[in-house]
């Protein structure tokens, strides 16, 4: 029977091995902001939108994508869920999801956040809409990389 020690020391080595491979994930992210712009993808059953940010390796570059799709509230009412995927960074994962959300200050919801924990870092995805130089709409994505110290400890 193993003891607890022995099981929370297996931990410990887990916890350390995912902080090692993130903190190699995120060595070609050397900028704290990168930018892109969203565009739609046609013939999809929800509206959804694409965005490949170039990073800073050689040939290395995130892509976001998000879409909108109407979900039932328990009151039978339908509201918009937005819902992000973002592929490209590697050796971390090969996908990570996350949810869009307005922030707590913008009442009428165009802006939209979204947040990944890597636990040494925070990436936040920020979906902007604006007009174009002919007036067009466009979407601008942010991602922005917060690194946290170790002593953080969060």
């Amino acid at each position: 029977m193993p003891e607890a020690e022995d099981i929370n020391l297996g931990r410990q080595d887990r916890e350390d091995m995912r902080g090692r491979i993130a903190s190699l994930a995120l060595a070609g992210l050397q900028r704290p902001i990168y930018a892109g712009v969203f565009h739609p993808l046609p013939k999809r059953k929800h509206p959804a939108w694409t965005c490949d940010l170039p990073l800073d390796g050689y040939n290395r570059h995130l892509n976001i994508t998000f879409c909108r799709k109407p979900v039932r509230t328990p009151a039978r009412d339908t509201e918009l869920c937005y819902r992000g995927r973002m592929t490209g960074l590697r050796p971390f994962f090969q996908r990570r999801d996350f949810e869009l959300l307005p922030p707590a200050g913008d009442a009428l919801g165009r802006r939209l956040i979204g947040r990944i924990d890597l636990h040494i870092a925070v990436l936040k995805v920020s979906v902007l809409p604006c007009r174009g130089a002919d007036d067009h709409r466009l979407m601008i994505g942010l991602l922005e990389v917060q690194r946290r110290s170790p002593e953080d400890g969060k």
